[in-house]
């Protein structure tokens, strides 16, 4: 019997690798495993394709939950260095058109206090939300390099204004205005183990305190 529930199995899985609805094919397996199992006595059994797939769906979920920490510790930075900005150097223009969609937002003293750089902003149609851009510098950097992680990283802006333009006046402008940072890990894909992705997010997050500090 255990080599007949093999080559059920292995029909499982290329099923799965074919199809991605359940359809009578998949049901017919079904009824062929119950059968075998009745024939055994066996009432409690999965197969070996369903244990693998439920592991694995863990596993990224672990990953993304790990992802979405260093997504929020970067927010948050993004967030200080604006407010910063807009203390020292007063109101912020974030501009889609093709004059000012490259203009850098943030002064050089805030660059090098918070490591990272504004490099272009996109927006899909006049009217729709933006798309900023930005590259990590320094420290920063090395360690996302260090870890196989782009220091590239994207961040939406709402436009109130509905042309191709946004100024942020006010620190609660800031707070309002940013969402959905990505960075370019995904939970599903990446080749980083856990243990990889959790010593990534140790090394980010004690180095990401440091600009935190030395930007107060």
């Amino acid at each position: 019997m255990n080599e007949q529930i093999t080559k059920l199995n292995k029909a499982v899985v290329e099923y799965a690798d074919k199809h991605r609805t359940l359809d009578e094919k998949l049901f017919s397996i079904g009824v062929e495993l119950g059968r075998l199992l009745e024939k055994g006595g066996i009432s409690d059994y999965r197969l070996p394709f369903f244990v693998e797939q439920e592991a694995a769906k863990n596993l990224a979920q672990t990953k993304q939950a790990l992802i979405e920490r260093a997504r929020k510790l970067l927010l948050g930075i993004v967030i200080k260095a604006y407010k910063a900005e807009l203390e020292e150097n007063g109101a912020i223009s974030i501009d889609a058109s093709y004059s000012g969609r490259r203009e850098e937002h943030l002064s050089d003293t805030i660059v090098s206090r918070y490591s990272f750089k504004h490099t272009g902003t996109q927006q899909h149609s006049v009217g729709c939300d933006f798309t900023l851009t930005f590259l990590l510098q320094g420290k920063l950097q090395e360690i996302f390099q260090r870890h196989s992680v782009s220091p590239q990283f994207e961040i939406s802006a709402h436009n109130n204004s509905g042309d191709d333009d946004e100024t942020l006046y006010e620190a609660e402008d800031v707070d309002s205005a940013f969402y959905g940072l990505n960075i370019h890990l995904n939970g599903h894909t990446t080749e980083l183990s856990v243990e990889q992705l959790e010593t990534f997010l140790d090394d980010f997050s004690k180095n990401l305190l440091f600009a935190v500090i030395k930007g107060c």
